[in-house]
């Protein structure tokens, strides 16, 4: 990350509004990142953060279910699962909307446990690892970070997820550690 020096913004303030909305178009053109940050934080529009939701879980959906690549498969879902979080946190930092980042989370775990339950518990552990911090991360979104409201509109699921990992992972120390039950986190 550059430095802005005192020389810098003293010369972009002076720079005419003209030449600064050519260079926030030009940027937007080659940078998503940017043109979403824009869009959701100085345009206010709601429907760009619907679209950047509905695409990131069009993201999650075609690649846990299409994971690709050659190896184990436990490997390739780990990989998978790393791009769909990226994709995730994105979205967070774009919208910081934390119970739409929950539905994404959600979403994302209960479609990889849905297509892949049977390939817990092998000694291939970075996929068993990496969903069990997904679990963690959003159990600690919906207990610590939403209003205690939506907890129960979670719970069913989390403890679902969290019976599956005991039953076929609980020989990893992360997922060992984890609670047995949602309620047993303290809100």
């Amino acid at each position: 990350m550059s430095k802005i020096t005192v020389e810098f913004k003293e010369a972009v303030l002076s720079l005419p509004v003209n030449n600064l909305q050519d260079a926030i178009l030009k940027y937007c053109r080659k940078d998503q990142a940017f043109y979403d940050f824009i869009n959701l934080r100085y345009l206010k529009n709601k429907e760009a953060e619907e679209e950047l939701f509905e695409k990131t879980s069009a993201f999650i959906r075609n690649y846990i279910y299409f994971p690709g690549g050659r190896g184990v498969i436990q490997r390739r879902l780990k990989s998978g699962m790393d791009k769909c979080i990226k994709q995730i946190n994105h979205y967070a930092i774009m919208s910081a909307n934390k119970k739409r980042e929950a539905d994404l989370l959600l979403l994302l775990i209960d479609s990889t446990l849905e297509a892949y339950t049977d390939e817990l518990g092998t000694c291939f552990t970075t996929f068993d690892s990496k969903l069990a911090l997904t679990t963690k991360r959003l159990l600690s979104l919906v207990t610590k970070k939403l209003h205690p409201d939506y907890f129960i509109e979670y719970e069913d699921e989390l403890n679902r997820f969290l019976r599956i990992l005991h039953a076929r992972s609980s020989h990893l120390d992360i997922v060992y550690h984890m609670p047995q039950r949602a309620e047993d986190v303290k809100l």
